[in-house]
């Protein structure tokens, strides 16, 4: 008995009966389906491609003029195509600028030159001699990706420093965009306390004595030259991380305990390398924990004193 004669049996395959039947298109159909898809998809493009060209070069007012009662619309290329940090750019909400201030500012840690970072790339402090103009660390680019030039700034907590006021202190660092300002993190600007300023060999009431080319006792050794300037140390401030593990704290000198503030001498080349010895140390698999130095420096009062720590 054939499949076909046999009424009992469910057919599998059957020719449909009716055009509803029919499912999808014949290979011709499918065609000449592909091919008006295409030309109506060009055709889109190639509109919108025209408008965009002919009003990038528009103003407002003459897109307006040229949709009669549409109203004004700024151009599309303009609005979108701008950054959004530039002047002018449409505002964009709170939170997305606080995700690009925090974004520029990482990237701008990122960016610092060897000088600012050290060897060891750990190094949060750039300090400025006296009379040097207040303004940021240099970095590999002229200023952050993304920020407008002249957008960023050396602040303090309490306002803008005026390069012509560099007065000696501690500073943050703050990116400026617009009305909105994100401080960079794990970086300072130090502006020191010209030597000028010492008299008797103190600054203040804080003893420091004399270098030997003060006293005419000039030394070969460029190490014993005197100091352009020297930090100021506060209550307030001592807790400044110079580096990812050094304080300014420890480069007090021993004595003196209730005088404030004080003052010290910092290489951040010495800085440097201390980190990099703790790098090394990690390195070999010796984990450093609770480093910190002893009178990292000492004046030159202290020394003559007979200080021997």
């Amino acid at each position: 008995m054939s499949y076909a004669a046999n009424p009992n049996l469910f057919p599998l395959i059957r020719e449909p009966a009716s055009r509803w039947e029919r499912t999808g298109f014949s290979s011709t159909q499918e065609r000449w389906f592909n091919v008006t898809s295409i030309l109506l998809v060009v055709l889109f493009l190639g509109g919108w491609a025209y408008t965009l060209v002919r009003t990038s070069d528009m103003t407002p007012e003459e897109i307006a003029a040229l949709m009669g009662d549409a109203g004004p619309i700024a151009p599309f290329s303009r609005q979108v195509t701008a950054p959004v940090l530039a002047p002018g750019a449409p505002p964009i909400a709170s939170r997305s600028m606080d995700e690009v201030l925090d974004r520029v500012a990482e990237q701008y840690m990122a960016q610092l030159d060897l000088e600012a970072r050290g060897q060891s790339g750990a190094l949060q402090v750039h300090i400025l001699d006296p009379g040097e103009t207040l303004e940021l660390p240099a970095t590999e680019e002229a200023v952050p990706e993304g920020v407008p030039e002249g957008e960023v700034l050396v602040q303090t907590p309490g306002g803008p420093a005026s390069p012509t006021e560099a007065r000696p202190g501690i500073w943050n660092v703050l990116l400026s965009m617009g009305n909105a300002t994100r401080e960079v993190p794990n970086l300072s600007v130090i502006t020191q306390v010209p030597m000028s300023q010492k008299r008797s060999g103190r600054i203040g009431n804080f003893m420091i004595g004399s270098w030997p080319a003060e006293t005419g006792r000039a030394h070969a050794n460029p190490i014993y030259a005197t100091p352009k300037g020297m930090i100021e140390v506060t209550r307030e401030n001592q807790n400044t991380y110079l580096s990812k593990h050094i304080q300014l704290r420890d480069f007090i000198t021993k004595g003196q305990e209730n005088v404030w503030p004080k003052y010290v001498v910092v290489n951040p080349r010495v800085v440097d390398k201390i980190e990099l010895v703790i790098q090394e140390l990690e390195l070999m698999g010796h984990p450093v924990t609770n480093i910190f130095a002893v009178s990292g420096f000492r004046t030159p009062w202290y020394n003559a004193r007979g200080g021997n720590t």
